[in-house]
């Protein structure tokens, strides 16, 4: 069972939990949240620091899977449309059109969002 941590000042739910929307849902970098815990919730700097850490260590596979899954759909795409064009150029008697659309989708939308993450 995990020790509750301790902090040398006050610190309400609504500053984690703030904190927490702000590093999740909105990506803003550790340190913008950190002063913002200072600046706006009155939080010791220390205590702050903490907070923000404690939240990335929980939600590190979290933020890490968007660009994980971007580079995942960039190779496939790439092996896809490659593939496909090559087939269809080898002249086997049928055009793998299939492959190059579905790859090419795959491809851009793992570009999309490796731009995004």
């Amino acid at each position: 069972m995990q020790q509750p941590q301790t902090f040398k000042g006050t610190v309400s739910e609504k500053a984690i939990q703030r904190a927490s929307e702000l590093l999740i849902k909105y990506e803003l970098p550790a340190k913008d949240v950190t002063d913002m815990l200072v600046n706006e919730e009155s939080v010791d700097p220390d205590d702050a620091k903490r907070i923000v850490s404690a939240i990335l260590k929980k939600a590190g596979p979290v933020l890490s899977a968007p660009k994980r899954d971007a580079n995942k759909d960039i190779i496939w795409g790439s092996i896809w449309t490659v593939g496909g064009t090559v087939l269809t150029f080898a002249n086997i008697g049928y055009i793998f059109w299939g492959a190059i659309v579905f790859g090419g989708f795959q491809l851009v939308r793992g570009i999309a969002n490796k731009i995004n993450s």
